[in-house]
């Protein structure tokens, strides 16, 4: 299983679309999956993504193989609305 980690930021906006908080979410979420892993079995892999905002960073791993041997992958990504209905973040365009 791999926990994918984006941590590119927007030019003069920054970690608008909550990068930042990806990547730091990713790691604890890594570290916590890593402790089960050891006692259970089974592997887990932190991968990192980077040109996620217009560089299509995801396609450009899965076409070079990092998700090759994975059973999974999973993310989160925050939102910065209120309400489920809107289908993005204002900030990410």
């Amino acid at each position: 299983m791999a926990i994918v980690a984006e941590y590119d930021a927007l030019p003069e906006i920054g970690h608008a679309c909550g990068h930042n908080l990806i990547a730091a979410g990713a790691v604890g979420a890594f570290l916590a999956a890593a402790r089960v892993v050891a006692t259970t079995g089974g592997e887990v892999v932190l991968l990192g993504t980077p040109a996620e905002e217009g560089g299509g960073g995801k396609i450009k791993l899965l076409e070079a193989g990092a998700f090759d041997g994975l059973d999974a992958a999973m993310m989160f990504h925050p939102r910065i609305e209120i309400s489920w209905r809107t289908p993005r973040s204002p900030a990410c365009g």
